[in-house]
């Protein structure tokens, strides 16, 4: 079943030109499934794509990006300057160990965390904290429980569209 909804996902980004941000813990599946993968640990991660930036457009780039929770004594910073670029018709993997930082830079970039820094834009438009309804219509989130996520009658396609 898995791999099915990954198939079709992965159909779905190149035909439509999508780009598609894939986290997980399991390495190997991200491996397998995503065009470039980057590892996140204690909320940094490896600069990645961002070398020939405009051979191809770009629907996801990140640059700088930061997350900071909390003042003073309780302030943590959850994402420290991630970088990464996400061409068109491609699928990029963040892994992780939890708290790595993962899910708070998805948060960030689909507008459900508006406390953020840095540079984030998605199919051509920058963005800042506060979006528009027409922003929520071209970027979602499936989260990692696929029973909580997908409707069992409907098909990703239509979910996703």
């Amino acid at each position: 079943m898995q791999l099915q909804v990954l198939a079709i996902l992965d159909d779905l980004v190149t035909q439509r030109g999508m780009g598609l941000i894939f986290i997980s813990h399991d390495l190997n599946l991200v491996a397998s499934f995503c065009d470039r993968v980057v590892i996140m640990y204690a909320g940094l991660a490896p600069r990645s794509g961002l070398d020939g930036a405009g051979a191809v457009s770009a629907m996801i780039e990140v640059e700088g990006l930061n997350v900071v929770f909390g003042r003073g004594a309780d302030r943590v910073h959850a994402v420290r300057d991630v970088s990464f670029r996400v061409p068109e018709g491609t699928t990029f993997g963040l892994v992780g160990e939890s708290g790595s930082g993962k899910s708070t830079v998805l948060r960030a970039l689909s507008g459900l965390n508006p406390q953020w820094t840095g540079r984030v834009v998605i199919a051509g438009q920058q963005q800042t904290s506060r979006r528009d309804k027409a922003f929520y219509k071209l970027v979602q989130m499936v989260f990692q429980d696929p029973y909580g996520s997908l409707h069992p009658r409907h098909t990703v396609d239509r979910i996703l569209m």
